[in-house]
């Protein structure tokens, strides 16, 4: 997977839903943030979802409300 939109995210964590677009695995998100050189995600899947794997970039897991409050937060104090 290329970088999003052709950016770079050098540095960044990025928030990802597994719900939302097609990234259905934290494994391809994590190849997507590390080829835009991004520091970390944040992957977010429904409970039922989550499986331990071998993450090849910083990764937390969360939950879709826990998700949604995050990205709540993040545009909130971004403006």
């Amino acid at each position: 997977m290329e970088n999003w939109n052709k950016r770079v995210a050098k540095r960044k964590i990025i928030l990802c839903f597994s719900n939302r677009g097609p990234v259905p695995s934290a494994g391809i998100a994590q190849a997507a943030v590390l080829a835009a050189s991004g520091s970390g995600l944040i992957f977010v899947e429904p409970p039922t979802m989550q499986i331990a794997d071998v993450d090849i970039i910083p990764t937390v897991r969360v939950d879709v409300g826990q998700g949604n409050k995050i990205q709540i937060y993040i545009a909130e104090s971004s403006q």
